[in-house]
């Protein structure tokens, strides 16, 4: 049936449902796929999303599917199952789509409820109310892809910022991170400053003199790469970035003791600039490759290979502490998974570095209560797998978001 907008009732929402310009111009472009979905009362029951965005583009009058008896729903359930199918979605309007068939077919058979059995066939099945399995069954989907979706389609409800994501994988970490950072907010209350794990904020160059000369015993940092468009990552020119990176080093050097590691980790594009840089003042004992297993960066292109690593220098005046029994720690390529949002190890920071690299790294260069020190902060992977390892540790960091999350990380522990 054919209704006009000012007649539909129950259109107010006590939510945000955010900007709908994406949707008005899908609509615009291929024309309302989904009819809104109304009583015979003429009140919405679904669709107030479309609703507004059809306002938006100056609609009189539209397409809406009347409900008055199951075999209604019936209907409508199916032409929605056979839109979703034929693909031809968006992935908001795919998740949207599969959210309002779930609520009609509960709306015909009622909830299930914890408890209650969902795994009943033939006759028996009929006096099972409706469940996301019985969802997914209907799209012929496995359950969890169902579960996802629509969950997904809720979260949009509650932050429609995640509308503006081009893939559903993206809306989907960035649900991820925006619940993992809400945990990690959450323990920063809970955080308790430590003798043996120190925060300071504040500028590397103006917070590098207030260690005491001699009191280093190890050096993990992973300076800004001078690569990326994150402002925190932008030295300069490739002659200011060098020049800045020396000035930086220089400092540190009163602050090692007699016998100290250092392991800094750089761009394999300026890996012989910081070379020449280092061997200034130390040897190089090693150059480590970290083989991102994960990762790899660039575009996919004909005239070069993709990289897939990342430079770390090793140098200093203290032996190593390997293990008797040969191990892959002894080798110069180390293999670790890049941080993400799904894993423990879970992604805090763009350029995060795995906390297992970081913690051979710490056994490797130093002994229990021996002070390492980051000048480069970031996560705080270096404080947490010293916390973890007895070792003292001074981390440095500028931004206060990620002064936030070093704090949450170190409260778990």
């Amino acid at each position: 049936m054919r209704i006009e907008l000012s007649k539909i009732i129950g259109v107010e929402s006590q939510r945000d449902e955010g900007d709908i310009t994406a949707l008005a111009e899908s609509i615009k472009r291929e024309g309302l796929l989904q009819p809104l979905v109304i009583n015979q009362n003429n009140e919405l029951i679904c669709g107030r999303r479309r609703y507004r965005a059809l306002i938006q583009l100056g609609t009189i009058d539209t397409e809406a599917y009347q409900i008055k008896t199951d075999d209604d729903i019936d209907k409508l359930s199916k032409a929605i199952a056979e839109n979703i199918q034929r693909k031809n979605l968006t992935w908001q309007e795919e998740v949207e789509a599969k959210k309002e068939l779930d609520e009609l077919m509960r709306l015909k058979y009622g909830s299930v409820k914890e408890g209650e059995r969902t795994d009943l066939t033939g006759a028996e099945s009929a006096a099972v109310k409706w469940s996301t399995i019985k969802t997914a069954e209907l799209l012929n989907e496995p359950e969890r892809t169902t579960q996802t979706d629509i969950q997904l389609a809720k979260a949009i409800e509650e932050n429609p910022e995640l509308e503006k994501c081009k893939t559903k994988k993206e809306a989907i970490q960035r649900i991820r991170k925006q619940r993992i950072n809400k945990e990690i907010k959450e323990k920063t209350k809970e955080f308790k400053e430590l003798d043996s794990i120190q925060i300071w904020q504040g500028d590397c160059f103006g917070l590098i003199n207030k260690l005491d000369n001699n009191s280093v015993d190890l050096l993990i940092t992973d300076p800004p790469y001078n690569i990326t468009e994150n402002k925190w990552d932008r030295i300069g020119t490739r002659e200011e970035y060098i020049k800045w990176f020396e000035e930086w080093f220089k400092m540190l050097i009163p602050k090692y003791k007699d016998k100290f590691n250092g392991f800094i980790f750089c761009d394999p594009d300026y890996f012989a600039d910081l070379e020449l840089v280092i061997r200034k003042y130390y040897p190089i004992k090693s150059r480590i490759i970290w083989q991102r297993m994960n990762m790899a960066k660039g575009r996919i292109v004909q005239d070069r290979f993709i990289s897939s690593y990342d430079f770390i220098f090793h140098f200093g005046t203290n032996e190593l502490n390997f293990p008797e029994k040969w191990g892959d720690e002894r080798f110069d390529v180390q293999r670790f998974a890049v941080p993400q949002t799904n894993f423990k190890d879970t992604k805090l920071h763009p350029t995060q570095k795995p906390l297992e690299l970081i913690k051979r790294f710490v056994e490797l260069g130093s002994n229990i209560n021996d002070l390492v020190i980051d000048v480069f902060g970031g996560s705080g992977t270096t404080g947490v797998a010293c916390k973890e390892l007895k070792r003292q540790c001074i981390l440095i960091e500028q931004e206060q978001e990620y002064m936030d999350i070093i704090k949450g990380r170190l409260a778990q522990i």
